[in-house]
């Protein structure tokens, strides 16, 4: 039977079939995002809004799923792999490894604001109905974080306050905040980010000094930061099932359903559909 050693651990065939299995199962798919495509069509008819915000956690479902294929790739200790050079010990896999994981830090972070997108559409909080695809895109240049707070705490109903909760509690994880802040924004805006045990990490330090020997140059100031791959995916494992909480959250304070009004006897109630107050916990 085949013998792994990662780290100094021995795996047989068997021990690494049941890691990954297990690794899998807890980072699992949430197919509540998916809708029921007859209600999108009735939100179409009705309510604008709602029909972009269940087509948006639609496109979360697939965002969710490609963050969480990349996160399976990096986890994957023993890569089955033809880009992989095998002649140089581990370090080719680890590249690989780390390229998969840098994409799911994006493809995760992008997930917040989705459910941000979510929200807005929802509650109808852009100043003007959307009549063409131009003012869909203005809209979308407006939906970010501190937008949505601003229009919550004027709102300041109870419900105002309770969705802020929601989206405050996720915000503001310290994994959450760490992967956004440290790891997403050092990949989007500051270059890269380096692993450790990886070759090309290494580079040669520059430092300059002026005549009186202060430093006026160090490149250590501009050196990406190095993470450790496992505990990274660690972390991302634990992003992935808050971010699913909080999309559940979301998805139940809004209650879609609600719109269809059922009646006691299972029918829909068609009055509901002329006033949004009678279905729409936040009014704007």
């Amino acid at each position: 039977m085949p013998e792994y050693i990662y780290k100094g651990k021995k795996y047989t065939q068997e021990e690494w079939y049941n890691e990954k299995k297990s690794f899998i199962e807890e980072i699992r798919l949430p197919n509540e995002f998916l809708i029921d495509p007859g209600l999108l069509k009735f939100t179409i008819i009705f309510d604008e809004g709602y029909s972009i915000a269940i087509e948006k956690f639609r496109e979360l479902y697939y965002l969710i799923a490609s963050a969480r294929n990349c996160l399976i790739n990096a986890f994957n200790k023993f890569c089955d792999s033809n880009t992989i050079d095998w002649d140089k010990e581990n370090w080719p896999q680890l590249w690989e490894r780390g390229e998969y994981l840098k994409n799911s830090i994006i493809w995760y972070t992008a997930c917040e604001d989705y459910i941000y997108q979510i929200i807005w559409f929802a509650f109808d909080m852009g100043e003007n109905r959307i009549r063409n695809w131009y003012e869909f895109e203005n809209q979308l240049g407006k939906i970010c974080y501190k937008n949505i707070k601003n229009k919550l705490k004027i709102k300041n109903t109870l419900e105002a306050q309770e969705l802020l909760q929601y989206i405050d509690e996720y915000r503001f994880d310290d994994d959450v905040k760490y992967m956004r802040d440290e790891l997403a924004d050092r990949l989007k805006c500051r270059g890269n980010l380096y692993f450790e045990d990886l070759e090309y990490k290494k580079q040669h330090d520059y430092m300059r000094l002026d005549r009186d020997g202060k430093v006026i140059f160090n490149l250590n100031w501009v050196k990406p930061r190095v993470i450790d791959i496992d505990r990274t995916i660690e972390l991302l494992k634990k992003v992935h099932i808050k971010l699913i909480d909080f999309g559940n959250k979301i998805k139940n304070f809004i209650d879609f359903e609600n719109i269809l009004g059922i009646t006691e006897d299972g029918k829909i109630n068609g009055n509901v559909f002329e006033d949004k107050k009678s279905y729409k916990k936040i009014i704007f």
